[in-house]
């Protein structure tokens, strides 16, 4: 036996609440998420993107503390990949991360 349970037909329709305009609540939702985003954006510009850009300039100029500086362009980094210290460190960084870190995830 079973039955089933219908819903009986209304004799007027439904009147819904208007809804908020819809452009009037993108427009609040974007404020808002701009308002949230700003002091990530903020902090990621004055911790990140000015020193990120302040060691790339002082990277391409012949700097002391203290004295004044010079243009050397890439000079400063002929001169480190003749080197044959950062050579060696180079090499054993390559090596580190080509053979210790795929043996390490496959251990773990």
């Amino acid at each position: 036996m079973s039955t089933t349970l219908e819903r009986p037909a209304l004799d007027t329709p439904r009147t819904v609440a208007p809804a908020k305009d819809s452009g009037t609540l993108l427009r609040s939702q974007v404020r808002t998420g701009w308002a949230l985003l700003t002091p990530a954006l903020l902090h990621s510009g004055i911790f990140i993107v000015i020193p990120v850009v302040a060691v790339l300039v002082l990277s391409l100029t012949d700097y002391s503390f203290g004295d004044t500086w010079s243009w050397v362009g890439f000079g400063n980094y002929s001169e480190l990949f003749r080197d044959v210290d950062f050579q060696a460190s180079l090499w054993h960084t390559v090596l580190y991360a080509i053979v210790v870190i795929p043996m390490s995830m496959a251990i773990s």
